[in-house]
């Protein structure tokens, strides 16, 4: 008798935990939202923004600081810069102001253009800070090699195909890729998005034991990619992506965001999209979420 009453109980034990997961998955979720003091990187920013700033002073055009002698520009510099940091037109692109000339020209086929900053004696070649800077081969076949790549051409086939080695044909690789990355950072700002769909992979790395998991935020409609972080399946990975998406948008854009469900991505958008207000009679700020978040299905 005492067996059977030990199994009666442990049955109606089931029933019940069974019965409250299934009412817990209907009842409203009760999740509290984060701000910005939750975020590692919008700490980060804020501490840095407490740092002094040194005001740079105008530079002076030095076509009106040399002489009017000598040959004129025949070459066109502009949106190129001095790389050689130190020096006062160090970054200056406009060709109105800085000291760059035509200094001849490089490559098998002269196809090169090479460039001298006036103020500091230094020379470099257009391709500085391109994928292509100091690459031997042809600009016409590394091309070829990064679209096969792209194209999921396994490495060793090309490896075969173009005689290079291997270690060469992915420095190609992560100079295009880290090049790319510069021009996403640039082009994509001030963006409004009606809809932003966000979710991670699981993602196997090389010589890596633990888990790695891609987080991606993906415009549905046009399939642009705003937005990728390699990291862990935690709060703090979710965090980075949502901070990384948020540069990108217009100040005043507030996307509606689809998701897996997982209690983070909640988490990092509440944090990001909203104000400090302080209440009446409050001692310090409070995080307001944005109310066009209000009502959105996770």
């Amino acid at each position: 008798m005492r067996i059977e009453r030990w199994i009666i109980l442990l049955l109606g034990m089931a029933l019940v935990q069974a019965w409250w997961q299934r009412t817990k998955d209907q009842l409203p979720r009760h999740w509290h939202p984060k701000s910005p003091k939750d975020c590692p990187l919008c700490q980060a920013e804020a501490v840095r923004s407490l740092e002094p700033v040194v005001d740079i002073p105008a530079v002076e055009p030095y076509p009106e600081s040399k002489s009017q002698r000598g040959r004129k520009k025949t070459v066109l510099t502009k949106g190129y810069a001095c790389p050689y940091s130190g020096w006062k037109y160090f970054g200056v692109t406009e060709a109105e102001r800085h000291a760059l000339v035509g200094f001849g020209k490089l490559g098998e086929n002269q196809d090169i253009q090479r460039l001298r900053c006036q103020a500091c004696g230094g020379t470099f070649s257009s391709r500085k800070g391109t994928p292509l800077y100091y690459i031997k081969s042809e600009a016409k076949e590394v091309e070829e090699v990064l679209w096969w790549l792209a194209e999921g051409v396994d490495l060793s086939v090309l490896v075969r195909k173009t005689g290079h080695c291997e270690s060469t044909l992915t420095t190609w690789l992560n100079r295009m890729g880290e090049h790319s990355a510069r021009w996403h950072d640039r082009l994509f700002r001030n963006l409004s998005i009606a809809l932003i769909q966000m979710d991670e992979l699981y993602a196997k790395v090389r010589g890596v034991e633990d888990a790695r998991w891609l987080w991606l935020a993906i415009d549905p409609k046009s399939k642009a990619l705003f937005a990728l972080h390699l990291g862990l399946r935690r709060s703090d990975d979710a965090y980075t992506l949502v901070h990384k998406l948020k540069k990108y948008l217009h100040p005043d854009c507030v996307p509606a965001f689809t998701t897996d469900g997982l209690r983070s991505y909640f988490y990092a958008v509440t944090a990001h999209f909203g104000r400090w207000f302080r209440p009446p009679r409050a001692r310090t700020d409070h995080w307001q979420v944005d109310e066009r978040l209000t009502g959105q299905a996770s």
